[in-house]
């Protein structure tokens, strides 16, 4: 268990995170921030999705960027980019069934 992080519900981690100025993920009742992206980062993920976007324009499935959150088990992750078709889910910003997530790591030098 993480020292001095106070555990919290699923339900008040995504509450939380409407009211945020910042990106949170949620890791079985602990809160993490996330740190702020690169450019050659922000430079990858922005192509990816912008391909994305154009390869399934007249398909069933859509792309998201890193403003969605992707929830397996009891965790929540902001991916940079991933892929959803055919979307059953009641919540508006998380999916629990993506069919692609990309998710990068860009280091200066």
């Amino acid at each position: 268990m993480p020292e001095n992080l106070p555990w919290i519900s699923e339900e008040d981690y995504l509450a939380g995170e409407l009211i945020s100025e910042i990106k949170h993920e949620y890791i079985d009742g602990y809160v993490y921030a996330m740190a702020g992206a690169s450019r050659n980062h922000e430079r990858i993920a922005g192509n990816v999705f912008g391909e994305l976007s154009n390869f399934l324009k007249s398909k069933q499935s859509e792309p998201f960027s890193s403003g969605l959150k992707i929830k397996a088990g009891s965790r929540f992750f902001y991916p940079d980019v991933m892929v959803i078709c055919d979307e059953q889910s009641q919540h508006d910003y998380y999916t629990d069934l993506p069919v692609i997530v990309v998710e990068g790591f860009t280091a200066c030098r």
